[in-house]
């Protein structure tokens, strides 16, 4: 868990630690001593870049009263739900290709009861695939955005994000979704991308459309090495 300083009172500095999160992915120092016990959940997005001193007070106060770090927007959403849109993720065929491949983890990742795959748009993810039993409701409906942990792992781009004892990360210990006994306690997530015009060859652009997701209501182990390559080959076959 990281260190917890005193209550900051630069509010620039504060300003600059969360921009640069939305950047580099690297988040800002803790700065609030006591976790509210509000758990309700509203949606607060911020995007990547520049951030106003206005929305930087507005989410300190958003955990002062959540326990929990708002999820910077990941960039590119229009790019994200046309590119969805033009390879048709949700028509039957590729839900069964999404249910072979989360069987596949399923099975591979024994010490973890579930592994789901979500696609993004609409500032919602959907669960296209779930393989596993596990107590939290997380199964084929829309959750919004700002109430999982999953804005990381698409900031991420291709990199794994390896978070194996959720409540001890002070962004993610007063979410709704691992805040009770039975919640999500460690979390594995890598994300896919697809080509944004495939039919131009001189363009390589991609985009994060979706995040594949292992997930405990224990802390979970640290990956090994060959863990950590059948999560980087599987996101290569999705992308």
């Amino acid at each position: 868990m990281a260190d917890t300083p005193d209550h900051h009172d630069d509010l620039t500095q504060w300003t600059l630690s969360l921009e640069q999160y939305t950047q580099d992915h690297q988040p800002p120092p803790a700065s609030w001593p006591e976790l509210s016990s509000a758990k309700s959940s509203p949606s607060l997005l911020y995007a990547p870049g520049e951030i106003s001193a206005a929305s930087a007070r507005t989410i300190e106060e958003f955990y002062d009263l959540y326990g929990f770090l708002p999820p910077p927007r990941a960039d590119e959403e229009t790019v994200r739900l046309q590119t969805i849109q033009e390879y048709n993720l949700f028509r039957q065929d590729q839900i069964e290709n999404f249910h072979r491949c989360s069987s596949l983890v399923n099975t591979f990742f024994h010490f973890a009861p579930v592994c789901t795959i979500s696609l993004f748009h609409n500032d919602v993810h959907s669960v296209v695939s779930k393989a596993g039993e596990f107590p939290v409701q997380i199964d084929g409906e829309g959750l919004p955005t700002g109430k999982i942990v999953r804005e990381p792992v698409v900031l991420n781009k291709k990199e794994i994000t390896e978070l194996s004892e959720l409540p001890g990360d002070w962004r993610f210990a007063g979410n709704p979704l691992s805040v009770n006994s039975t919640g999500v306690k460690g979390y594995v997530g890598v994300p896919f991308t697809l080509e944004i015009d495939p039919s131009n060859p001189h363009d390589s652009e991609r985009v994060t459309v979706g995040v594949v997701a292992v997930m405990s209501n224990r802390p979970l182990p640290k990956l090994t090495d060959t863990q950590r390559k059948v999560l980087d080959d599987l996101s290569t076959m999705l992308s």
